[in-house]
């Protein structure tokens, strides 16, 4: 039956770690390009609503106030704070944010609007030229830039020369929404001495639907696939909405492992059942770690395993056109919390298909207990049942469909002319990201294609 099911396809490249994947790479091509309208401007776009509705925004601002309180007190706040977000979107979280921390400072009689910068990053150029077009931040005027900052690179924020010139850790708190589940990853297994990892193979399907959009003929698209300047041929991307993947374990090197030390030894823990190991996350989080204030925040909002499991039904995910996978959070937080100079909160969150972490250098104990508050499952149930919400400023924040109405509306409107592009309307299912809400991969069995 999987014969058959496989039979007639065509390989265009052969198996390679998930990172390094045709199928893998052309999703995050798509979503670098696309920019916002891979989330308002497609048949079924990508996810966003669940983090730019304006609760998680409010919640955000509530736990950075408290931060810049317990800064202020112990006499460690800088006279200007630098914010950052790495992974901008459609950018309601941040109008949102702004909106919130606006109205927190003129409540409290505070000064710490007027001096925050909101630094909004994005590696993608059309994700801001979009923010910018669309007047996302036109409500807030010298509180935030724009910039084109690499999520695995973070220190590409002191090229800002304002930002550098705070010193080596200039940041006082950095926001990461649904960016992790964008950062490369790979799944172990271990089994005595034999480490395995697994590989995907990108294929066309059998017939002929696909050719009616390639520029190129087969011949083509394969040299393509496998030259090493594919990314900005447009012929590739013409058919990947066709694309699949199937998945083969195969032997892997040590040396080939980020973290090696780290993920051999949680993968050895499992006994021989296999552990995703987001790598592309750890690597992230290290270089803000490096950023990061003393009593410094980073905020994550993502989905994912919440609790111990393994990956043996593992497969990465696709929403509308952009590749994700979920984050392993145990392991994250089993990382975290064997390095002293941090400190690693988790809510009690519940059946949350959407998971919040706060990552602090230094002690901000009344700042993690802010966390804790507004983030239990009983504050966030609360605020996903009301939704669509309100953003601050009185207005819808997110409407039927998964688009913005009201405020969200006019921060992403469209220009006719905007939703082009060289991609088939070939789109996933589902209104929130979780490994049953985007387009099913090919599941992965032990020692067999599938």
């Amino acid at each position: 039956m999987l014969d058959a099911a496989q039979s007639g396809r065509t390989v265009l490249q052969d198996f390679r770690p998930l990172a390094e994947s045709l199928d893998w790479q052309l999703g995050q091509e798509y979503l670098r390009r696309r920019g916002s309208l891979a989330f308002i401007g497609d048949a079924e776009p990508v996810p966003f609503v669940v983090n730019n509705d304006g609760n998680l925004s409010l919640r955000a601002a509530e736990v950075f106030f408290a931060s810049l309180v317990e800064a202020e007190n112990a006499g460690t706040l800088e006279r200007d704070v630098f914010v950052l977000e790495l992974g901008l979107g459609v950018g309601l979280f941040a109008r949102f944010f702004l909106d919130r921390m606006k109205q927190l400072s003129d409540q409290s009689g505070k000064d710490y609007y007027d001096r925050l910068c909101y630094v909004a990053a994005d590696r993608s150029a059309r994700m801001l030229q979009d923010a910018g077009r669309h007047g996302t931040f036109q409500n807030h005027p010298g509180r935030y830039r724009l910039r084109l900052i690499d999520a695995l690179k973070p220190e590409e924020v002191l090229a800002d020369a304002d930002v550098a010139a705070q010193g080596p850790r200039p940041l006082r708190a950095v926001f990461l929404n649904y960016l992790l589940d964008c950062l490369p990853a790979l799944v172990l297994r271990v089994e005595g001495e034999q480490v395995e990892q697994l590989h995907v193979r990108t294929c066309l399907p059998a017939g002929t639907a696909w050719r009616g959009h390639a520029g190129a003929s087969l011949e083509e698209l394969k040299r393509l696939a496998a030259s090493a300047d594919w990314l900005p041929r447009e012929e590739l991307l013409a058919v990947y909405p066709f694309c699949l993947a199937e998945y083969r374990y195969l032997p892997t090197r040590r040396e080939d492992v980020p973290f090696a030390d780290f993920a051999l030894e949680e993968a050895r823990r499992a006994a021989g059942r296999p552990v995703l190991h987001n790598h592309g996350a750890l690597t992230c989080l290290e270089g803000i770690l490096g950023l990061l204030a003393e009593g410094g925040i980073v905020l994550i909002n993502d989905y994912g395993q919440g609790k111990e499991g393994t990956a043996e039904e593992f497969e990465h995910q696709r929403f509308s056109l952009a590749t994700f996978v979920g984050l392993n959070f145990p392991l994250l937080g089993s990382y975290f919390q064997a390095k002293p100079e941090v400190r690693w909160a988790e809510p009690e969150e519940g059946e949350a298909s959407v998971h919040a972490r706060l990552l602090t250098r230094g002690t901000g104990a009344e700042t993690q207990a802010r966390f804790l508050e507004c983030f239990h499952k009983k504050v966030a149930g609360a605020a996903d049942a009301a939704r669509p919400a309100t953003g601050p400023d009185g207005q819808v924040a997110g409407g039927p469909g998964d688009v913005p109405t009201g405020a969200g509306a006019a921060a992403v409107q469209l220009a006719p002319d905007e939703r082009g592009g060289p991609f088939p309307d070939v789109h996933s299912r589902g209104r929130e990201r979780g490994p049953r809400h985007g387009r099913a991969r090919h599941r992965a069995q032990p020692g067999l294609v599938c």
